[in-house]
């Protein structure tokens, strides 16, 4: 993979929050996939994605 190194002062980090809508046809379902975000396994996925931690 290759590696673009950026400045701390010009480096932004991005947040991706996760959360179900109201009156979701499919509110259970959402619920589930926001639970499982935190999940290691969920995380182990993200972070071989390439999404850090805050």
């Amino acid at each position: 993979m290759d590696e673009v190194e950026i400045p701390g002062g010009q480096n932004a980090i991005g947040s991706y929050p996760a959360a179900t809508l109201k009156g979701a046809k499919t509110q259970a379902a959402a619920d589930e996939i926001v639970k499982w975000l935190s999940t290691a396994k969920a995380q182990q996925i993200l972070q071989q994605a390439g999404f850090q931690k805050p």
